[in-house]
């Protein structure tokens, strides 16, 4: 019995790989998130909290805007965002960051 070929019944044979290739997982293209921290060096407040890190996807736009409190001034960001001098900038995932908002405090000089 060497070398006799069996007898393939071709439409059960498909019916069985199309339910075996249906129940595998597939190889889906996951996307890819990056973790942003925001911090703030000062007294102020920004948007997204600081504190937490944010989870955004790879190429998502994340906007982030400063807030002054009185005796505090808004300066500038530490991180890779659009426009560090603006308290309304934004910045692109493409990795994990840390961003800064520094807020120095107004000196006040009185003349007695």
């Amino acid at each position: 019995m060497l070398g006799i070929p069996l007898p393939i019944n071709t439409n059960s044979f498909l019916a069985e790989m199309s339910s075996i290739a249906g129940s595998q997982p597939q190889n889906a293209s996951a996307s890819t998130t990056f973790s942003i921290m925001f911090a703030i060096e000062g007294k102020g407040s920004i948007l997204p909290s600081p504190g937490a890190y944010n989870t955004y996807n790879a190429g998502d736009v994340a906007t982030i805007t400063a807030a002054e409190v009185p005796d505090w001034v808004f300066n500038c960001w530490l991180g890779d965002v659009k426009d560090e001098l603006s308290p309304a900038t934004s910045l692109t995932s493409s990795s994990n960051q840390a961003v800064t908002a520094y807020f120095p405090v107004i000196a006040c000089y009185l003349d007695y």
